[in-house]
Protein backbone atom coordinates (compact mmCIF):
# COMPACT_ATOMS: atom_id res chain seq x y z
CA UNK A 1 0.00 0.00 0.00
CA UNK A 2 1.02 3.51 -0.60
CA UNK A 3 1.62 5.71 2.22
CA UNK A 4 -0.90 8.21 1.09
CA UNK A 5 -3.56 5.49 0.37
CA UNK A 6 -5.90 4.51 2.83
CA UNK A 7 -7.11 1.09 3.69
CA UNK A 8 -10.71 -0.01 3.85
CA UNK A 9 -13.32 1.49 6.07
CA UNK A 10 -14.26 -1.64 7.83
CA UNK A 11 -10.76 -2.70 8.78
CA UNK A 12 -10.18 0.91 9.74
CA UNK A 13 -13.13 1.06 12.11
CA UNK A 14 -12.32 -2.25 13.19
CA UNK A 15 -8.98 -1.57 14.83
CA UNK A 16 -10.33 1.37 15.92
CA UNK A 17 -12.43 -0.38 18.35
CA UNK A 18 -9.85 -3.00 19.37
CA UNK A 19 -7.51 0.08 20.03
CA UNK A 20 -10.33 2.74 21.30
CA UNK A 21 -9.99 1.27 25.40
CA UNK A 22 -6.15 1.48 25.35
CA UNK A 23 -5.06 4.05 28.10
CA UNK A 24 -3.85 7.19 26.20
CA UNK A 25 -5.60 6.02 22.64
CA UNK A 26 -8.67 8.18 22.05
CA UNK A 27 -9.05 8.35 25.45
CA UNK A 28 -12.37 10.98 26.56
CA UNK A 29 -10.87 13.12 29.23
CA UNK A 30 -13.81 15.31 29.73
CA UNK A 31 -16.68 17.90 27.99
CA UNK A 32 -15.89 21.19 29.34
CA UNK A 33 -18.11 24.40 28.13
CA UNK A 34 -19.31 22.21 25.14
CA UNK A 35 -15.81 21.24 24.00
CA UNK A 36 -15.07 17.42 24.02
CA UNK A 37 -11.52 17.00 25.17
CA UNK A 38 -9.82 13.61 23.74
CA UNK A 39 -6.54 12.47 24.80
CA UNK A 40 -4.23 10.65 21.73
CA UNK A 41 -0.87 10.82 22.74
CA UNK A 42 -0.58 6.87 21.80
CA UNK A 43 -0.80 8.69 18.50
CA UNK A 44 3.28 8.87 17.81
CA UNK A 45 3.10 8.61 13.78
CA UNK A 46 0.62 10.10 11.25
CA UNK A 47 -1.31 7.07 10.15
CA UNK A 48 -2.69 6.76 13.85
CA UNK A 49 -3.21 10.69 13.86
CA UNK A 50 -5.30 10.30 10.69
CA UNK A 51 -7.16 7.20 12.18
CA UNK A 52 -8.47 8.97 15.05
CA UNK A 53 -9.49 12.14 12.99
CA UNK A 54 -11.64 9.50 10.74
CA UNK A 55 -13.38 8.46 14.36
CA UNK A 56 -14.31 11.80 15.33
CA UNK A 57 -17.31 13.30 13.68
CA UNK A 58 -17.71 16.91 15.03
CA UNK A 59 -15.54 19.84 13.84
CA UNK A 60 -11.65 19.26 15.49
CA UNK A 61 -9.34 21.15 17.36
CA UNK A 62 -6.28 19.60 16.72
CA UNK A 63 -2.94 19.71 18.79
CA UNK A 64 0.00 17.94 16.93
CA UNK A 65 3.49 18.19 18.26
CA UNK A 66 6.58 18.47 16.40
CA UNK A 67 9.56 16.84 16.25
CA UNK A 68 13.30 17.02 14.33
CA UNK A 69 12.14 14.06 11.96
CA UNK A 70 11.24 15.64 8.38
CA UNK A 71 7.05 14.46 8.17
CA UNK A 72 4.90 14.40 5.02
CA UNK A 73 1.72 15.53 5.56
CA UNK A 74 0.45 14.58 2.53
CA UNK A 75 -2.09 11.64 3.49
CA UNK A 76 -3.54 14.36 6.27
CA UNK A 77 -4.43 16.88 4.22
CA UNK A 78 -7.96 15.61 2.94
CA UNK A 79 -8.95 15.22 6.57
CA UNK A 80 -7.96 18.50 7.84
CA UNK A 81 -9.24 20.41 4.89
CA UNK A 82 -12.82 18.87 5.70
CA UNK A 83 -12.46 17.90 9.69
CA UNK A 84 -9.89 20.44 11.13
CA UNK A 85 -10.71 24.26 12.41
CA UNK A 86 -8.21 24.78 14.09
CA UNK A 87 -4.72 23.88 14.37
CA UNK A 88 -2.03 23.90 17.38
CA UNK A 89 1.64 23.11 17.10
CA UNK A 90 3.93 22.38 19.87
CA UNK A 91 7.42 21.98 19.73
CA UNK A 92 11.12 23.23 20.07
CA UNK A 93 10.92 24.92 16.88
CA UNK A 94 8.27 25.33 13.88
CA UNK A 95 7.44 22.96 11.28
CA UNK A 96 7.40 24.38 7.81
CA UNK A 97 5.03 20.90 7.38
CA UNK A 98 2.81 21.66 9.55
CA UNK A 99 2.88 25.28 9.10
CA UNK A 100 1.85 24.58 5.55
CA UNK A 101 -1.03 23.09 6.70
CA UNK A 102 -2.60 26.22 8.09
CA UNK A 103 -3.82 26.91 4.48
CA UNK A 104 -6.14 23.87 5.46
CA UNK A 105 -7.92 25.62 9.02
CA UNK A 106 -9.63 28.04 10.03
CA UNK A 107 -7.01 29.19 12.78
CA UNK A 108 -3.37 28.25 13.13
CA UNK A 109 -1.05 28.62 16.17
CA UNK A 110 2.33 27.44 17.50
CA UNK A 111 4.24 27.37 20.94
CA UNK A 112 6.69 26.00 21.97
CA UNK A 113 5.33 23.86 24.78
CA UNK A 114 2.53 21.55 25.60
CA UNK A 115 0.61 24.00 28.08
CA UNK A 116 0.10 26.73 26.11
CA UNK A 117 -0.70 25.16 23.13
CA UNK A 118 -3.20 23.34 25.09
CA UNK A 119 -4.23 27.20 26.24
CA UNK A 120 -4.21 28.36 22.91
CA UNK A 121 -6.44 25.00 21.68
CA UNK A 122 -8.87 25.71 24.16
CA UNK A 123 -9.51 29.56 23.40
CA UNK A 124 -9.96 28.54 19.60
CA UNK A 125 -11.98 25.71 20.15
CA UNK A 126 -16.49 25.95 20.41
CA UNK A 127 -19.02 24.10 21.72
CA UNK A 128 -19.48 21.11 19.62
CA UNK A 129 -15.91 21.01 18.97
CA UNK A 130 -13.56 17.88 19.59
CA UNK A 131 -9.85 18.94 20.93
CA UNK A 132 -8.08 16.32 19.92
CA UNK A 133 -4.25 16.10 21.90
CA UNK A 134 -2.57 13.33 18.70
CA UNK A 135 0.82 14.50 18.41
CA UNK A 136 1.72 11.98 15.57
CA UNK A 137 5.51 12.48 16.76
CA UNK A 138 7.74 10.71 19.30
CA UNK A 139 7.63 12.75 22.93
CA UNK A 140 11.43 12.88 23.46
CA UNK A 141 12.12 16.36 23.13
CA UNK A 142 9.49 16.82 26.45
CA UNK A 143 9.01 13.48 27.57
CA UNK A 144 10.07 10.03 28.62
CA UNK A 145 7.42 8.70 26.44
CA UNK A 146 3.53 8.84 25.22
CA UNK A 147 2.41 7.85 28.89
CA UNK A 148 3.71 10.82 30.38
CA UNK A 149 2.95 13.20 27.88
CA UNK A 150 -0.75 12.07 28.29
CA UNK A 151 -0.50 12.09 31.58
CA UNK A 152 0.61 15.56 31.45
CA UNK A 153 -2.21 16.85 29.22
CA UNK A 154 -4.41 15.46 31.56
CA UNK A 155 -3.17 16.99 34.64
CA UNK A 156 -3.39 19.97 32.20
CA UNK A 157 -6.79 20.04 31.49
CA UNK A 158 -7.85 19.42 35.63
CA UNK A 159 -6.04 22.39 36.43
CA UNK A 160 -8.26 24.85 34.13
CA UNK A 161 -11.38 23.07 33.68
CA UNK A 162 -11.62 21.86 37.22
CA UNK A 163 -12.44 18.69 36.78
Amino acid sequence: MQPHQLPNNKIRQSALNIFSDIRHRLEYVTTHNGIIYINDSKATDLHSVLYSMEAIQAPITWIAGVSDNEEDYYPLHKMIKYKVVNLVCFGKKECKQLHELKNFTDKYAYTDEMESALLRAMGLSKPGDVLLFSPGCSSFEFFDDYRQRGETFIKIIKTYTKI
